[in-house]
């Protein structure tokens, strides 16, 4: 468990990352939990970061998006059609 920050390798005293496009993170999958408290620099950050064969999981709690500037854009993805699954969500804890 990290942050983003730490994950994108934040650079000291800029807004910039050792892993963007031309160094994708080196991860089959990420999940991040909070997602609508990321912000649009952020989260375009890691998607770009993101390395195109990653699975992406994206968690957070739909009332919480209310607040941000991101909640339209968080709403468009939860009303998405969801892809098939062949394993039914499990509840971890």
């Amino acid at each position: 468990m990290t942050t983003i920050h730490r994950l994108l390798g934040a650079r000291a005293d800029t807004r910039h990352f050792r892993h963007n496009a031309a160094n994708a993170l080196a991860l089959d999958v990420l999940v991040v939990d909070e997602a609508s408290m990321v912000d649009i620099e952020m989260m375009t950050a890691l998607l770009s970061a993101l390395p195109a064969s990653a699975k992406l999981v994206l968690l957070g709690i739909k009332t919480s998006w209310r607040p941000w500037k991101l909640a339209p854009c968080w709403a468009t993805c939860a009303a998405a059609p969801k892809p098939p699954t062949t394993n039914p969500p499990r509840r971890c804890g």
